[in-house]
């Protein structure tokens, strides 16, 4: 790939994620609802408890660039960076394709792979995917 083309799409994506977790979108995405009640007769929970420009759910949850706000409550959920690599391994070996076959004979793989996931680390975060991913 051309470098200057990716430092010019980075330069021009950056301020984008940067700037989103700060919109009024996304921190009105955190507060409480307004006059919604729990079963508990407490204010009910927030829309979100993480709000950024793009998340990615699968298969690690992910946000581009780390760019987010989230509650502490959260924040306070995530593992530490040694225990998610370890989970994330342990994670991959149980749902990555192993060859079996689908009904109709189709492999796994390819059926992964028509549905836009490859098996390729990066989407599983796992090896040095599991650093970024965190």
């Amino acid at each position: 790939a051309n470098m200057d083309f990716l430092q010019n799409a980075n330069e021009k994506w950056m301020p984008s994620l940067t700037r989103a977790p700060m919109t009024s979108a996304c921190l009105d995405s955190l507060l409480p609802r307004k006059g919604s009640i729990n079963a508990n007769g407490h204010t009910a929970d927030s829309i979100c408890n993480v709000c950024g420009l793009q998340v990615y759910p699968l298969w690690a949850i992910f946000v581009p660039g780390n760019m987010y706000a989230a509650h502490c409550s959260y924040i306070s959920k995530l593992l530490p960076i040694q225990d998610y690599t370890e989970q994330m391994q342990q994670l991959a070996r149980q749902v990555r394709p192993k060859g079996r076959r689908l009904p109709r004979e189709r492999d796994i793989s390819e059926f992964w792979s028509h549905v836009g996931y490859t098996n390729r680390d990066d989407h599983y975060a796992v090896g040095r995917y599991s650093n970024e991913h965190w």
